[in-house]
């Protein structure tokens, strides 16, 4: 391809109008000022017009003595032009095709991504039941330790209470023997005060 959209719109504007429309008769570059108002497709299009217009153009410029270099040039660009309608042409072709193109291919995603997603969901529903039995065996051997931990509790509290028990029994020895050894002093205290004051009353007499 010659040419591209920004190749088409810079010619237009400055050759097309710059180079051919202000070297017309004024019935001529208004003839062709007027199809500037229309996009660059609705110029391209006209070009027979302008082919028509390019002899009169011709004619004029010989009847004003400009060199033939110059004529040649302006018939040059008609050709150009004409050579980009062509490839303007081909490009909506193109475009046609890649468009057709997109949409096949947007339905090939789409497809792919809908065929994706069915996987996706099988493998978390494979999942989900994987995560629910595990679930299931998880929560009987939760109830099996909860049970074996009541009944290491309750094996625990039998023991602390045996021990307990132990030591009541060990302190009420103690006790025993303190008491006793209580009274014995008592006793002996009693002996020995009886002693002092029957010493005192002997000192008295």
């Amino acid at each position: 391809m010659r040419a591209n959209k920004a190749i088409i719109k810079q010619l237009t504007k400055v050759t097309l109008l710059g180079t051919i429309v202000y070297q017309l008769t004024p019935a001529e570059a208004s003839l062709l000022n007027s199809c500037t108002s229309g996009s660059i497709c609705n110029i391209l299009e006209n070009l027979v017009d302008l082919d028509n217009t390019t002899n009169k153009t011709v004619r004029n410029l010989n009847s004003q003595n400009v060199s033939k270099i110059t004529i040649l040039t302006q018939l040059q660009n008609i050709q150009t032009f004409q050579s980009y309608k062509n490839d303007l042409n081909d490009l909506e072709t193109l475009l046609n095709v890649l468009q057709k193109k997109s949409e096949i291919k947007s339905n090939e995603i789409g497809a792919i991504e809908s065929s994706s997603l069915v996987v996706k969901l099988q493998t978390l529903q494979s999942e989900l039941k994987t995560l629910q039995s595990e679930q299931g065996t998880l929560e009987t051997e939760l109830q099996k330790l909860a049970q074996t931990k009541a009944e290491k509790d309750a094996v625990q509290r039998t023991v602390a209470r045996i021990e307990d028990l132990a030591k009541n029994s060990a302190k009420a020895d103690e006790i025993k023997k303190l008491e006793s050894e209580l009274q014995k002093l008592a006793q002996t205290k009693a002996e020995k005060d009886a002693v002092q004051r029957t010493v005192n009353r002997i000192e008295d007499l």
